[in-house]
């Protein structure tokens, strides 16, 4: 015998009539959502700087200045208009609300990459970062609860705009992720985005969100940790390592077989792409300092050499030594 699945219930076929309840429904919208939309904009007189709303229009160019907060701030938006969603489908559609939902919706679609990547953390203050520290960075837990506010704010309104934004990104992620080969095969710090995928799945009914979900928890406990393992060994395809520093496969390759003398300049990229520093490149001890100028312009000076040079300044830094 099959068995029943569960299925939810829209919001706004639920109605709760009590006179305790209702006081706290009525709360939500007319008092809580207010003020956290003023702490947003840091209008709280002697509240903390919550810097969130000015840190989208940083990343949109509608603003200067450097990011405040947390590295997962923007889920602070996200989260209220996740409540904006659940107050709209409960409680009946509100013009004044779904306008203000509307313009944050259009300022966070203004600061998304090119790409489809959406974080402002990061694209603000490391653009060069991005998916480097999977156990801290909080880069899918951030894009999880945008996701599910995504998927709330439609299936209120019926709007698809913050819906087509978050599916941008999660392309970008499926992009990312995954058990292919040249693809990421780390998962969440901080799990999240997982369901936000199936509730993604459910609103486009795109199959890849959802088998990206199921890699995440799949992977997530089986074999060697990947967060122990990428601090281990740096071990990525040339095709990754090409994407991810900037350089050509082909000048990877060149490089990797020793056919090239890489400048410092290459070397920082590859670095980049690594995951490491330069000082990291040329010693197995991952606490060792980074190189200073200094010692950057003598590797540099250094590659610029022929061998007999080479030999000279080896011995001459010999004898300094001895002294």
């Amino acid at each position: 015998m099959e068995k029943e699945k569960l299925t939810d219930v829209p919001l706004h076929q639920i109605q709760i009539k009590d006179a305790f309840w209702d006081k706290y429904i009525r709360l939500v919208k007319d008092v809580i959502l207010p003020y956290q939309w003023n702490t947003l904009n840091d209008n709280v007189k002697d509240a903390a700087p919550s810097h969130c709303i000015k840190n989208f229009k940083i990343a949109a160019g509608e603003a200067e200045g450097d990011f405040e907060g947390a590295v997962f701030q923007d889920t602070d938006v996200a989260k209220w208009l996740e409540a904006v969603a659940f107050t709209l489908d409960s409680s009946g559609r509100d013009e004044k609300l779904e306008k203000l939902a509307d313009e944050t919706i259009d300022l966070i679609g203004k600061a998304q990459c090119e790409d489809g990547y959406l974080n402002t953390y990061f694209t603000i203050k490391e653009p060069d970062r991005r998916w480097t520290n999977l156990k801290e960075g909080h880069e899918l837990y951030t894009a999880g609860h945008m996701i599910e506010a995504a998927v709330a704010y439609y299936n209120a309104t019926g709007k698809r705009k913050f819906l087509d934004i978050v599916s941008r990104f999660a392309d970008l992620i499926c992009e990312t992720f995954g058990p292919e080969e040249g693809k990421c095969h780390g998962y969440p710090g901080h799990p999240e985005v997982e369901l936000a995928l199936v509730k993604l799945y459910r609103a486009t009914g795109q199959k890849r969100y959802l088998d990206l979900a199921k890699y995440f928890i799949d992977t997530r406990g089986v074999g060697e940790n990947y967060f122990f393992q990428k601090k281990r060994k740096k071990n990525i395809s040339r095709y990754r390592l090409a994407q991810k520093s900037g350089i050509a496969q082909s000048s990877i390759s060149t490089l990797l077989n020793r056919k090239s003398v890489p400048t410092i300049q290459t070397l920082e990229k590859i670095c980049d792409g690594l995951d490491i520093t330069l000082a990291q490149f040329f010693t197995e001890d991952e606490e060792y300092p980074d190189l200073t100028s200094d010692q950057k312009q003598l590797l540099s000076d250094w590659n610029a050499m022929d061998d007999h040079q080479k030999e000279l300044v080896k011995a001459y830094i010999q004898g300094v030594i001895r002294k």
